[in-house]
């Protein structure tokens, strides 16, 4: 493993320069980010950041489980606390009928409403009889992170790593949970990050026999120490980053678009590796490559093409 991390190169003035560039995009939804709606996590009115009812408030909507209508979601569940703010309570919602608790989730267009029910009333349960309602009773004294998210994913009934890493982020950063190294913990990286991270040339590879997955150390733990420098050199949220990274990784670099890359006149586009979904390696011999598209620009070439008609660069094959 030693050996493997130190063939693993950092650099740290490209990734705050790329960081820069990719948020102000992001956050001004320029070029690729032009329709992307970034999540709002705005609270809703009378709700007290760092209180019971802002913990309850996170726990229940992050207790549906819905990523793709999730902004949607949040914003009819705001609409709903300031009209009955009792809803997000464990003891109300368990001595609420089916029938009120069923037209309630139905308003927020949830996909499944009878078994959103049974999940809520399942949580309410553990949170009167194991934390007496207050999800910020998960971590009364601080606890390292594994412990942590094993905690959230028995509450929440949830298994998707993204949302509970989601859960914990905003928790965390309102004092709701106590972690200890929090400062290890922000930025959450799956592997569209690390594949982004590793083409664009944050992270170099200097040994022609490294080999290593995209989703487990050395690779997962340093692609998260470098944008959580980033992230706190901005001083921004996390997850600020965290989407816009994980958008390019997954539309772009999986396929190579380069064209519509909002950095790709600054990135190394690092395509002479052998990646797949999880894996990623050199050979010690390299065989040939033969790309049908141009690594500078993203344009298609013409068969057998050595320069680009587009933007008149030399193919190295």
């Amino acid at each position: 493993m030693s050996d493997q991390k130190n063939s693993l190169i950092v650099d740290q003035s490209k990734a705050r320069e790329l960081g820069e560039s990719i948020y102000h995009q992001y956050q001004n939804r320029l070029g690729l980010f032009e329709k992307y709606e970034p999540p709002d996590y705005s609270l809703p009115k009378g709700i007290i950041s760092g209180s019971k009812i802002h913990s309850l408030f996170l726990t229940y909507v992050f207790a549906l489980d819905d990523t793709i209508n999730f902004n949607s979601i949040w914003r009819k569940a705001r609409q709903i606390y300031e009209e009955t703010p009792w809803f997000f309570d464990a003891e109300q919602i368990l001595t609420r009928s089916d029938t009120g608790l069923f037209d309630t989730l139905t308003k927020l267009n949830v996909t499944e409403p009878n078994e959103h029910m049974k999940r809520w009333r399942t949580l309410s349960k553990i949170l009167l009889y194991s934390y007496a309602g207050d999800p910020r009773r998960l971590t009364e004294t601080p606890l390292e992170l594994s412990r942590v998210i094993k905690k959230v994913k028995k509450l929440l009934e949830i298994n998707d790593d993204g949302i509970i890493s989601r859960y914990i982020q905003l928790m965390s950063t309102s004092r709701l949970l106590k972690i200890k190294k929090s400062r290890d913990f922000g930025v959450y990286v799956d592997r569209n990050i690390v594949l982004f991270t590793i083409y664009s040339g944050v992270i170099k590879i200097q040994d022609d026999s490294f080999e290593g997955y995209l989703d487990r150390d050395p690779l997962s733990t340093l692609t998260r120490i470098v944008w959580n420098k980033v992230v706190k050199s901005l001083k921004i949220k996390p997850w600020n980053l965290e989407d816009p990274l994980s958008i390019i990784g997954d539309k772009l670099c999986s396929e190579m678009k380069c064209l519509l890359c909002p950095i790709y006149s600054n990135c190394d586009k690092k395509f002479n590796m052998k990646i797949s979904k999880i894996k990623i390696g050199i050979s010690k011999i390299v065989n040939i490559v033969k790309f049908n598209f141009c690594i500078y620009c993203g344009r298609n070439l013409e068969k057998n093409s050595k320069y680009c008609d587009y933007c008149g660069n030399k193919i190295d094959q």
